[in-house]
């Protein structure tokens, strides 16, 4: 039995790191059923500060403005943390050393911003076996120095965007570097029907999901459930004092992983300027709009024919999508089956 290990975001208050997490352990533990298959705890100081509930903050003021929202930030890292145990990391603490094979990604773990440049995500301090899936960086890794050294160390190697995959194409002598699917895609819709909360709402409502508030984008979605005359709903991680004045939109706070899939499920509609939420909106074949300033966002669409975003998918996208899933999982399949 080989000891399978991921690193990856999986500690990150946000939906979508926890989310490609669940689905990438899930996926390799069913093709690879007689090996130990983990998340491996390990905690990024950057990371980790980020999402502390009190922040420094350089004003007195702003110090304490913030302990408006310390309840619903106690509650929603609290949602968090119940699921990573439940869903990701073992019980047992293992060490990056302990394991046999480490699978590197997905997310934008290649992304020194993000990281505080931490060449752990880079493989560095582990000489077994290394294999990067769906790795990311949002146009920031360094292509020079530490950083291509150890990328050379990698058994396989595959992007989640294209660009980077060419880049690396440039510069490294690997016979294939592949482009493939962020996990969340592996799973198929009935998958994550069976793993979601569905919310209890007794009318169809439009989604609105960001990353980053915008206020143009909000107003968009305001309009547009006026005009069809449903609810809109629109999920945060904790609720300003604005949101509760703020008319013609429904603010959610407090939402687990589980219960935010659900939400994306049960939506007529989703507004969103979020990889994960324009990836779940897809799976759920949901008519959506989202920014075209995103690359990462405009290079999933590319792949999977989704030129006009608002509209019903057609049967090029569902064999793009197909396509997509099936060449991505045969990487897994060969990245980790050819390792004895």
């Amino acid at each position: 039995m080989r000891k399978i290990g991921i690193i990856t975001f999986h500690n990150a208050v946000n939906y979508g790191a926890v989310l490609q997490a669940y689905a990438l352990k899930y996926v390799i533990k069913t093709l690879f059923p007689k090996d130990d298959v983990n998340v491996i705890n390990y905690k990024n100081y950057f990371i980790e500060k980020t999402y502390k509930v009190i922040q420094k903050k350089k004003s007195l003021i702003s110090f304490l403005f913030q302990f408006i929202y310390v309840i619903d930030k106690l509650i929603v890292n609290q949602k968090f943390k119940n699921f990573s145990n439940e869903y990701l990391v073992d019980s047992e603490e293992k060490k990056i050393k302990d394991f046999d094979i480490i699978i590197y990604g997905s997310d934008q773990i290649w992304n020194p911003l993000l990281t505080d440049n931490d060449l752990i995500f880079l493989g560095e301090g582990f000489s077994g076996i290394k294999i990067a899936y769906a790795a990311s960086d949002d146009g920031k890794l360094n292509l020079f120095g530490d950083s291509v050294e150890l990328i050379k160390k990698f058994s396989s190697l595959s992007c989640r965007e294209e660009y980077l995959s060419k880049n690396l194409r440039e510069i490294l002598d690997f016979k294939t570097i592949q482009t493939v699917c962020d996990p969340v895609f592996l799973l198929k819709n009935e998958e994550w029907q069976n793993f979601l909360v569905e919310p209890k709402l007794k009318s169809e409502y439009v989604l609105l999901y960001q990353v980053v508030r915008n206020e143009e984008f909000e107003k968009k979605a305001i309009d547009f459930a006026k005009e069809t005359k449903r609810e809109l709903i629109n999920i945060v991680y904790c609720r300003s004092i604005k949101s509760f004045m703020k008319r013609g939109i429904r603010t959610i706070s407090r939402v687990s992983p589980k219960e935010f899939v659900g939400y994306f499920y049960g939506a007529a509609f989703v507004f969103t300027s979020s990889f994960h939420g324009t990836a779940f909106s897809i799976i759920f074949r949901k008519p959506f709009i989202t920014t075209k300033t995103n690359e990462r966002i405009n290079n999933l669409c590319s792949i999977l024919d989704l030129a006009n975003r608002n509209e019903f998918y057609s049967s090029d996208f569902e064999n793009s999508l197909s396509a997509y899933r099936e060449k991505s999982l045969d990487y897994i399949k060969s990245a980790i089956g050819d390792v004895l």
